[in-house]
């Protein structure tokens, strides 16, 4: 039982603002005093999902999704009528960080400044409802 819900859906799975997730991760990051690299991070992003209910459990339903990406799943939530997106663990997505290396694995912070740029600069936010981190 999950709240006020009779099922054990996430609770928190209406979408996310990515600049305020990664001002998140930051803090995190932070506090924990491990620097900023991708196990630091990937670390900071399982307290983050874990402290905000943003993590899908091990045995959540994803029959009806579908690969929508190198990093996410996407299905259309039929109880709540609208779009769901998730991130799966250790992807998110590629980025360029020197233009001889051409793309590379971005990091979670990176994936989330990304996200936040695109969204800034659209007449349509993508909306993303979690990430599933793998143990």
């Amino acid at each position: 039982m999950n709240g006020d819900r009779d099922d054990d859906r996430p609770r928190n799975l209406v979408g996310i603002d990515p600049q305020a997730a990664a001002h998140e991760l930051r803090a995190i990051l932070a506090a924990g005093g491990k620097g900023e690299g991708i196990i630091a991070q990937l670390g900071a992003l399982t307290s983050w999902a874990d402290k905000t209910g943003r993590r899908i459990p091990a045995d959540y339903d994803l029959s009806q999704a579908r690969l929508g990406g190198l990093e996410h799943y996407v299905w259309k939530d039929s109880t709540e009528s609208i779009v769901r997106k998730f991130t799966y663990g250790g992807s998110f997505g590629r980025t360029v960080r020197n233009i001889k290396q051409g793309l590379v694995p971005a990091t979670p912070l990176e994936y989330l400044v990304r996200w936040a740029n695109h969204n800034a600069l659209s007449r349509s936010p993508l909306p993303n409802s979690s990430f599933k981190i793998q143990n």
